[in-house]
């Protein structure tokens, strides 16, 4: 079931399938529910799963603006019409808004999974945003003339992987395409906020007191979550817990061979709290 939520009137996409304990997904920058069609699908039968676009993002609405500020508002008007205790799991920009809703004390927000998430403070590395400057380019010149998703694909398929070969040598067929779809209706100024340096800036949380699990990406693939964080994290978090994949990037959800090893971390993770 699909519905739209406000948001100080701002409507945001919200679906739900499934029953059993909440839980929440929040995609990154640049996707949307497409991006966790495929880990629902696996946990539907025991947990009740709802699943956010972002403002900017999918179905929601564009906002005047974007920064972290804004996407935390959303989760938590995601998790005030949840009204449940629920688990948060967020890749990315979905974490890091997830990570500030715990820090800001949501009543509703009982444990948090982040997938590579700048969580500690967030900095433009050089490889990732030279592919936003380049998605952005790409949404610039293709949303006005109204270009199919085959289009999309196409650039993104061709483009090089850090590990060697092309994305279309690594991504899961399926994720592929539903990143190509969610940059297609993905609001430009999005990546435009990143680009300039609007969504940087240190964020050390505050103590955080709910459970914690933190995956993240191989350091030399350009990790979100670098590994001199793992200590100072658990300072600000004393029941979180890290990991870190070798051998795959940021988008590790889309990625063959990773998306089965982040399930089970995740699932292992879940039957601890519930």
């Amino acid at each position: 079931m699909s519905e739209m939520i406000d948001n100080d009137g701002i409507r945001l996409a919200l679906s739900v399938e499934g029953d059993g304990p909440d839980l929440l997904f929040v995609h990154g920058l640049g996707s949307a529910q497409l991006l966790w069609r495929p880990l629902i699908a696996a946990l539907r039968d025991r947990y009740r799963c709802w699943n956010l676009d972002l403002r900017g993002h999918g179905a929601s609405d564009r906002a005047p603006g974007y920064n972290y500020a804004g996407y935390t508002s959303d989760v938590a008007a995601a998790l005030d019409h949840i009204g449940a205790p629920t688990i948060g799991i967020g890749h990315s920009l979905g974490g890091g808004s997830l990570t500030r809703a715990a820090a800001a004390g949501h009543p509703n927000l009982s444990a948090l999974y982040a997938i590579d998430s700048a969580i500690l403070r967030r900095e433009r590395a050089p490889g990732t945003l030279r592919i936003f400057e380049t998605q952005l380019k790409m949404l610039r010149e293709f949303q006005p003339e109204n270009r199919p998703v085959d289009d999309y694909e196409a650039v993104l398929a061709a483009a090089p992987y850090r590990a060697g070969g092309t994305n279309r040598d690594h991504m899961i067929p399926e994720q592929l395409r539903g990143r190509a779809e969610s940059l297609s209706q993905l609001d430009p100024e999005c990546l435009e906020a990143v680009v300039e340096g609007k969504m940087t800036g240190d964020f050390v949380a505050p103590d955080i007191a709910i459970p914690m699990r933190v995956l993240a990406a191989d350091p030399e693939l350009g990790a979100s979550f670098r590994p001199e964080w793992h200590d100072e994290l658990r300072r600000h978090a004393p029941q979180a817990t890290t990991r870190t994949l070798e051998g795959v990037g940021h988008q590790m959800l889309m990625m063959q061979g990773f998306d089965d090893v982040v399930r089970a971390d995740l699932e292992d993770w879940l039957a601890t709290l519930t």
